[in-house]
This record gives C-alpha cells, sequence and structure tokens, in this order.
C-alpha cells in the first residue's frame, strides 16, 4: 500500500493494489497477534489505534460526506500528488 502513495503515475487506482494488501494486511495481524502473545502489548494496542485515528479523521472523505468548504479536501491531501 505505501507503493501506491508514492507511484509516479497520475492516476493510480486502489484496485491495483488490493491482492498484496490482502497478503500484507494478513501478515501485519499475525504480527500483531504474536506481539500480542508475548506480552508487548502496546505496540498492537498503538497500531490499532493509529488505524483507528487514520480512519476517523479521512471518514468525511470516505464517507463523500459534505465538506464545509470547497478546498477542504486539501487538508486531507498529505502528499503533493494527492493535490
Amino acid at each position: 500500500l505505501s507503493l501506491w502513495f508514492f507511484a509516479a503515475k497520475s492516476a493510480q487506482f486502489y484496485f491495483h493494489y488490493f491482492i498484496p494488501h490482502v497478503f500484507l494486511l494478513g501478515a501485519l495481524a499475525l504480527a500483531l497477534e504474536e506481539w500480542w502473545r508475548s506480552g508487548n502489548r502496546i505496540v498492537p494496542v498503538i497500531i490499532l489505534a493509529g488505524s483507528l485515528g487514520v480512519f476517523v479523521w479521512f471518514y468525511p472523505i470516505l464517507s463523500a460526506g459534505a465538506l464545509a468548504d470547497p478546498m477542504d479536501f486539501l487538508n486531507y491531501a498529505w502528499i503533493e500528488g494527492w493535490r
């Protein structure tokens, strides 16, 4: 998924990366489970809280909700290629 953020092409679609993304999510789940079972519970909690935070931040865009200002989408365009 991180390659998608920095791809040089002007048009990239998420479905191009869907299959690798499924395997990477599986690997992340296995790693988080291993950390959890070994007693190191802070790392999985931080990663899951960060994921939830990013989801909440991007929810107005993901849900196609109305934005307060026509240029508000720039608040979500962290990388220059997204603008």
